[in-house]
């Protein structure tokens, strides 16, 4: 039944194609165990006809789970229920993945989110590393040593960089090197068409010539 307490045991719960949005009481109660569960990382609600106050638990879930990750694909969220994710996605420390394409808001508002979790991420990574660097020193970022946290569930930044935590570092020192090498080829091409205009002006300047001298 919907008003009784859901135990995850496990790290990700998949639960598309169920129409918990038309079911009294069920995103309550989803919401309620999401948040509870310390364990759970990634939830799966594409195809459940969320929409309306329904999305106000989503929102209760986005704000206080452990959630890295949320897949609100295909369901009726409107704007309204969009500027309510966004606000909670301000007040959220772990979400790095939401999925909201096929919903009734346009993709200025995806990007928007998008945009808006990138930024999380980064400021709580820095947050995170200053927290570590305070507590235990250490020579080089990559080494990535483990600092034993006090036992709070509800910290909204560990004092340990977790294993996802280098796995967002390193991709965006893959992003550093694809920039560079952008703006390299760039930079490049501007080389090559100051080159193509000189030649070009060359070429103009030595028709100009050889029609004066034939006259």
């Amino acid at each position: 039944p919907y008003n009784s307490i859901i135990v995850f045991t496990h790290h990700s719960l998949f639960l598309e194609w169920n129409s918990i949005g038309l079911s009294d009481g069920a995103m309550e109660s989803l919401s309620s165990a999401a948040i509870a569960n310390r364990n759970l990382v990634s939830l799966d609600l594409r195809n459940n006809r969320i929409s309306g106050s329904a999305s106000t638990y989503i929102c209760d879930i986005v704000r206080q789970s452990s959630l890295q990750s949320l897949d609100l694909r295909w369901n009726e969220l409107d704007l309204n229920c969009a500027k309510g994710l966004i606000a909670a996605l301000r007040s959220c420390s772990t979400l790095a993945h939401l999925e909201v394409a096929g919903n009734n808001f346009d993709e200025s508002v995806s990007l928007y989110i998008e945009e808006t979790i990138r930024r999380n991420m980064k400021e709580n990574l820095i947050g995170r590393e200053l927290i570590r660097r305070a507590v235990s020193p250490v020579k080089t970022l990559p080494e990535f040593p483990l600092v034993e946290a006090e036992p709070e569930q509800d910290r909204k930044i560990p004092l340990y960089l977790t294993r996802y935590d280098t796995e967002i570092i390193e991709k965006e020192r893959v992003e550093m090197r694809l920039n560079d090498a952008e703006r390299q080829l760039g930079e490049e091409r501007e080389r090559n068409m100051e080159i193509r205009e000189a030649l070009l002006k060359a070429t103009e300047a030595e028709k100009k010539a050889r029609f004066c001298v034939k006259r």
